[in-house]
């Protein structure tokens, strides 16, 4: 049996959602394995300090010193996204958002 399934972050470990989900099958249009998430993150560019927030619906707010110019401001969000993580920055990857304030990333694990 398939499920049609998009994990979003909601618990406090990756490690953690990940066995929750093992043995998970996902199928449809854009599958994803049990063991990536789909995150949602609200950008906000060009501030003072690098900083994250993840909020009670699950979704993240990631402010970047860098601008938004040339794609420096995410491959900032990203190196932010794989420290909050303890993951590589390769593992995650951006998904929709390229050039939009909020973004939806994939978390590769």
């Amino acid at each position: 049996m398939q499920v049609n399934a998009r994990i979003l972050l909601t618990g406090s470990s990756i490690a953690g959602l990940m066995r929750e989900a093992g043995g998970l099958e996902t199928g449809g249009s854009n599958p994803l394995s049990p063991t990536n998430m789909l995150i949602q993150v609200k950008a906000k560019t060009n501030t003072k300090q690098n900083k994250i927030q993840k909020n009670k619906d699950g979704t993240f707010i990631v402010w970047t010193a860098e601008k938004a110019v040339d794609g420096k401001a995410n491959q900032a969000i990203t190196k932010i996204l794989s420290e909050y993580f303890g993951i590589a920055p390769s593992l995650i990857n951006l998904i929709k958002g390229l050039r939009s304030a909020n973004k939806q990333f994939e978390i590769y694990h």
